[in-house]
């Protein structure tokens, strides 16, 4: 402004105070942007030059701008600052404008689906945002982004966009520590060969890919890939028959298996030590790692598991050991290993804690008849008893030859017993 005359500035400066204090629009807005574009405008009919190179640094660019202020209800500062959620999905957007976002600063989730997006710009300072929504838009690259500044993104969708080059967004993406969620499905990147292993290598903190779940075992393959090296001066490789892909395949898989057996034969001493001794080994860990990455140093690691003598004495048990845990060069994931090996409250509910309590079980000899069976054979045996004895009285009581009984008491007791007859005698003459 100090290339214009006096005048200029005046009736520039004017333009600005009238789009400003009669309607209210907030500082930073879109709209007071284009009033001051306005402005501007209006000094061009007598300083054309002087407003070309205006428009090079002043003036926004073009297509239609986010608005976050027409979201949202109330437009006073205070709602403005609680506000946690943005909806703009569906608008058109073609950019982020300088300084409309920074008025939000407790954003967490922002919805910026299906427009015209090039670029992710102007959201340096929205660093609290948990959640994070791109999908279909035009996104090309983000290098040299306002991504790398939110540490706190737990969620990325950015599906169905125009993403390429996998290791270089790889390693914009790896900053990002608590990311959880990824999408990155769509976009040419994905079609790269063995993008997920490589994306899931360099963020094994990843839970979910592409809408679909990392397990444990494409983190131990995704461990083992490599960055694929190209030289034009050398001939191309040649294809593998259908046969030699099985075979290596076959290979790859008996690998590893034998890779798991080994890593389970060197947790198992540290498996018993931990349940018998019942140490709890995460708390010596976490107090080093003050950003909550989930790793260690290998020394702080062995210099624990050697406290509480868990340490592998064979070389071939370090060495599995050393490959099931590692991140990179130097860093152990202590916390999938204190989940591998420390007892998740319940008994019962450790695998391998259920397999020595069924194989304790197993060891002791196992009766023919359990205790409830003989309980009940004991129990239906002196039934068989009572019955039988109950029908031997009857039949001894039928023939005469009963027990002697007292008719009153005080009188002498007379025998019962009578002589033998048949039925019909008992029954027409009784007192014979």
């Amino acid at each position: 402004l100090t290339v214009l005359p006096k005048a200029a500035v005046v009736r520039t400066e004017r333009a600005r105070t009238r789009g400003s204090a009669g309607g209210g629009v907030p500082r930073g807005s879109p709209q007071r942007a284009l009033t001051f574009t306005a402005a501007a405008r209006v000094v061009s009919k007598e300083h054309g030059e002087v407003l070309s190179t205006m428009e090079a640094t002043l003036l926004p660019p073009a297509g239609k701008a986010a608005d976050p202020y027409a979201c949202i209800g109330t437009k006073n500062a205070k709602h403005v600052q609680n506000c946690l959620e943005l909806y703009m999905n569906d608008r058109g957007i073609d950019y982020l404008p300088e300084g409309v976002f920074e008025r939000f600063i407790d954003l967490k989730y922002l919805w910026l689906m299906r427009n015209n997006l090039a670029k992710l710009e102007n959201l340096d300072e929205n660093f609290r945002l948990h959640c994070l929504y791109l999908s279909k838009n035009r996104l090309t690259t983000f290098v040299d982004s306002s991504l790398a500044k939110l540490k706190n993104l737990e969620e990325l969708h950015a599906s169905d966009n125009q993403l390429t080059d996998l290791h270089e967004h790889i390693e914009v993406l790896k900053k990002l520590r608590r990311l959880k969620r990824l999408d990155l499905k769509g976009n040419p990147l994905a079609h790269e060969t063995k993008y997920r292993l490589h994306v899931i290598k360099h963020m094994p903190w990843l839970e979910e890919l592409d809408l679909v779940t990392v397990t444990d075992a494409e983190r131990a393959k995704a461990r083992r890939v490599t960055r694929p090296t190209f030289d034009a001066t050398q001939p191309p490789p040649p294809q593998l028959t259908e046969e030699e892909r099985r075979a290596a395949a076959e290979r790859e898989r008996e690998r590893a298996e034998k890779a798991e057996r080994r890593a389970a034969r060197a947790l198992a001493p540290i498996k018993r030590r931990v349940l018998e001794k019942r140490i709890l080994l995460r708390p010596h860990w976490a107090e080093d790692d003050r950003r909550k990455r989930g790793l260690i140093s290998r020394a702080k690691f062995e210099q624990v598991l050697r406290i509480y003598a868990l340490w592998p004495e064979r070389d071939r048990d370090v060495k599995a050991l050393v490959a099931t845990y590692a991140a990179g060069d130097d860093d152990m994931e202590y916390v999938r290993f204190c989940k591998d090996v420390e007892p998740r409250g319940h008994r019962g509910r450790d695998p391998y804690i259920r397999e020595l309590l069924e194989a304790e079980a197993n060891a002791r000899p196992c009766p023919e008849v359990s205790v409830c069976m003989r309980m009940a054979l004991n129990k239906a045996a002196k039934i068989r008893r009572r019955r039988a004895e109950a029908e031997e009285a009857a039949k001894l009581a039928l023939l005469g030859q009963g027990p002697a009984v007292a008719a009153e008491p005080g009188a002498p007791v007379r025998g019962t017993a009578r002589p033998p007859c048949d039925v019909f005698t008992q029954f027409v003459y009784p007192e014979a």
